[in-house]
Order: structure tokens, then sequence, then C-alpha cells
């Protein structure tokens, strides 16, 4: 089996070596590796780890060598009015000028190339899209405007041009955060087309803007039971004696949060006493870690929300 693997590695380079920069169909290519037998699971995991070693490239047309054609693939990761980002498999990021992306979104796989820097005192290289490869991108959220009887949405990552809306599900009203799906795309930013699926309310209210972006990022706003239920049992439980004899009590003094009062965590708080030569302030930090455990619900579920999130985009 793994000789069989391995010749196929080989023969799958040297027939898209001879085809230069046109892309070949999986049929084709399959065909094309003659030998007494062709063993579709073994040609099928080849070409697999051909791809995965950025050795061969995908597109929509076939499969072609990343050398030959100088083609990389790489994942938009930022987009705004003029420019945007993608980042290679190596994890390097090459610079795009607005013009060269081809319509790709924040989240899409492409095939790009490099092109000469605009500006040479650039640190990282400029590059363009050739290729969509897969569309990751569907929902996003913006401001929606009515223009002339048509509804346009300014997205939330500033897009140069908006995104005309040719449904909406739901009643909209000028100036309210929506929801949207793309329905379908074009080569440009411009070009594409979406639907309004849902409202948040008006684009004028913190809360609001708030409450979008969280569900864009998937960051969710209600707490596992488990992670409750550890809540309230600290909160029951109090301080043992021999915790307080080993701290400052200052339970008998008069300190007060500069917590908000919708805040899920007070912590912080001052105090303020007249001395005879002056005042007295005091900062006061809640010691958490007594109360969150390592690996506990609490711990976790703090990790996930304060540092496994993808970019905003």
């Amino acid at each position: 089996m793994a000789a069989a693997f391995d010749i196929y590695k080989t023969r799958i380079k040297e027939i898209l070596k001879q085809s230069g920069k046109k892309s070949v169909p999986f049929k084709t290519l399959y065909n094309k590796c003659k030998g007494k037998s062709k063993k579709l699971p073994e040609f099928k995991r080849a070409l697999s780890e051909l791809i995965k070693d950025g050795v061969v490239l995908e597109t929509k047309a076939g499969f072609k060598l990343a050398a030959e054609s100088g083609l990389f693939r790489a994942e938009v990761v930022r987009i705004n009015k003029s420019f945007g980002f993608i980042r290679k498999d190596d994890g390097s990021e090459v610079f795009v000028p607005g013009k060269f992306f081809l319509g790709a979104m924040p989240g899409d796989t492409v095939l790009a190339r490099l092109i000469p820097k605009k500006f040479e005192d650039r640190e990282i290289p400029d590059g363009e899209v050739v290729e969509i490869v897969e569309e990751n991108f569907r929902e996003f959220t913006g401001t929606a405007e009515c223009e002339n009887g048509t509804w346009y949405i300014y997205t939330d990552n500033k897009l140069k041009d908006p995104i005309m809306a040719t449904e909406c599900a739901v009643s909209v009203h000028n100036g309210d955060k929506v929801l949207a799906e793309l329905t379908r795309r074009g080569t440009r930013h411009a070009d594409h087309r979406a639907k309004i699926t849902a409202v948040f309310g008006s684009s004028e209210q913190a809360a609001v803007c708030a409450e979008a972006l969280l569900y864009i990022n998937g960051i969710e706003v209600e707490f596992p039971n488990a992670v409750l239920d550890e809540a309230r049992y600290a909160e029951h439980k109090g301080i043992p004696e021999d915790e307080i004899s080993r701290r400052l009590d200052l339970r008998d003094e008069i300190i007060f949060t500069i917590d908000g009062a919708d805040t899920k965590d007070i912590d912080d708080a001052v105090s303020v006493k007249k001395l005879s030569d002056g005042w007295e302030l005091g900062v006061h930090i809640a010691d958490v870690s007594f109360y969150v455990k390592p690996n506990s619900e609490l711990d976790k579920d703090a990790f996930q929300r304060g540092t496994d999130r993808k970019s905003v985009v």
C-alpha cells in the first residue's frame, strides 16, 4: 500500500508539471496515473497529502502545481475600505489592495500571487487574489440604509462599497443594525447581493451594536448551567475563618464599587478616609483566584470567553 501511495505522489507531480499553469480535472489526473491496477483510495490519499503540504493547489477547474503556477493558498483575514490582508499557510501575511480581492471575503480560502510592491518601505509583500477556492463567508452585520427605494447594507467590516439587499425577511428601518447573508457573489464587493434576515435595533444605540458584534463572533451571552451552579456555590459558601485570619479585614470600612450596575463581575472598588493631615484613598481589587479554581467550569468558561476568539472583521 505504501509503495502505491508513493508512486501516486510522484506520478501526480509529473502530470501536473507537464500541464504547467493549466489545471487538470480530478478524473483526468486519476486516469493518467497508469498502472496495472488503479487504487482510488490510495490516489485520493496521495493527492490530499500533496495539497496539505502545499505542493499541489486545488482550484475550481482541478489541480495544479504551486511552483509551476506561482500561486499559493491563503485565507482572507481582514478587509477594509481600500486594502486588506491574506494569510499564507505558513502564517505570513500578504498586503492586498482592495481592487485585487476579486470579491473575496474574510474567511474565504483563495489562490493568490505576489505582485510588485507599490511602496517599497512596506515590510510585507503585496499580492492579488486570482481565484476563490472556498467560500467561507456567509453571514455579516451592518447598518441598513434605503436609497431610492433600494436597501443597502454598510458592512461593519467597513468595505468600500455597501452591499445591496435584494431581499428582506423582516421589517427594516433606516439606520437599523441588521444581520444579513450573501445570496449572490460578484467579482467585486460592490457586486455582491444579500438578504436581510434579522434586525438588532437602531445602530445609534451602543447596546444594539454590542449585541450584533457578539452575535457575529459567536460569543454566547448566556452562561452554561454548570458555570452558574459553581458561581452560586461560591456565593453561599462564604469565606472560612482561617482564610480571614490571613488577610487584612476591611469589612467594617465603607468601600464602594466602581463597576457599573449591569456588570457581570463586581471586582473593583475604592474607599476614601479623611485623616488629620489629608485623605487616604484605598484601591481594592477582588482576589478572583480564591473563587475561581484552575480547570473549574468557571475557569474554563472564562478562558474561552476571554481568549479563544477569532479576529473581529
